[in-house]
């Protein structure tokens, strides 16, 4: 009921990749593909290593949880990516030492808080990138990459006094 780890690329061809229910994140530290199915169980998918990684997912991903643990490169979108936000727990951290997230021209919709360790941990956004904050209560702060602060879109929809900072590292 530990963690898992997949130090290499994860690509799903085909049928489900289902994560432990009760216990365990899973990091890879490569890119991700996924042309089958994802069940996240509320658990976190922690990408790792020192180079720059990528996800894809036709139609676009779902996570519970997103964590960016690096020590060199971006993850970079390929697809839209959903994070729906644990049961407890963030939806989006920064946990390295040179966290970026590249939206690349992509949705990120985060319907949790965001956090983590790393107060240098950034989002690269564009003019043609998209960021949806859904949710109730305060999300917490995101800041973006110096010179990539742009966004095509920005939607804010959350309750309960909910709201969110942004800033630049």
């Amino acid at each position: 009921n530990g963690d898992r780890a997949v130090p290499g690329n994860l690509t799903i061809t085909t049928g489900t990749l289902a994560l432990n229910a009760t216990a365990g994140n899973l990091s890879v530290g490569g890119n991700w593909s996924d042309a089958g199915t994802l069940t996240p169980n509320n658990r976190m998918v922690v990408f790792t290593g020192s180079a720059a990684q990528t996800l894809t997912k036709t139609g676009g991903e779902t996570f519970a949880a997103l964590a960016l643990a690096k020590t060199g490169g971006s993850v970079q979108l390929l697809s839209d990516l959903n994070l729906t936000g644990p049961a407890s727990g963030n939806a989006l951290e920064m946990n390295g030492a040179t966290d970026i997230l590249d939206l690349n021209g992509k949705t990120l919709n985060v319907a949790g808080t965001a956090g983590g360790t790393d107060a240098n941990g950034t989002i690269k956004g564009s003019a043609t990138s998209n960021l949806i904050v859904n949710g109730t209560g305060a999300l917490g702060t995101l800041r973006f990459t110096s010179g990539s602060q742009a966004l095509n879109n920005l939607t804010l929809n959350r309750t309960a006094s909910g709201g969110f900072t942004l800033g630049s590292p």
